[in-house]
């Protein structure tokens, strides 16, 4: 006695339909989708060029205490990821954070750390390019916040 293919294993056919509805997904979604619909669509954000001849930037913020010492300050100190300070900054001129988020960032570092800020400053840092190489650093102070006397 044979047994039907169909009912050997259970689940095949529901397993196949699943598999051949991914397929088609993905397949619709790599050549149309955008980021949005990832996992269906390439994940296009880090899969841009720079011009050969530019400039690559991050955000960074350097904090100084009243005795003048001045230290880097990372976004997750502040309660940020890097990509939430960028995505402020407008890509035109002047590029700066919404009125009164420096000061914002700063008072939030202030209270929850023992070594108090009195200034604040937003930079763009990173290198020129040239013909795709490095060519010199950059470090473009954007923004200042300082506490009030």
């Amino acid at each position: 006695m044979v047994a039907d293919p169909n009912t050997r294993v259970p689940g095949r056919r529901t397993r196949n339909v699943t598999a051949v509805t991914l397929v088609v997904l993905i397949a619709v979604g790599s050549l149309w989708g955008t980021d949005d619909l990832w996992p269906f669509a390439p994940f296009k954000m880090y899969a841009t060029a720079s011009r050969l001849d530019g400039r690559v930037l991050k955000a960074e913020f350097v904090g100084e205490t009243a005795s003048g010492h001045r230290f880097r300050v990372k976004p997750g100190w502040v309660g940020l990821r890097p990509a939430e300070v960028e995505g402020q900054l407008p890509l035109t001129k002047p590029r700066r954070l919404p009125p009164g988020t420096l000061g914002d960032l700063a008072r939030a570092w202030n209270r929850t750390h023992n070594r108090q800020i009195v200034r604040f400053e937003l930079h763009l840092t990173g290198q020129r390019l040239s013909g795709g190489r490095p060519a010199g650093p950059l470090d473009i102070l954007v923004e200042t916040w300082e506490a009030e006397s």
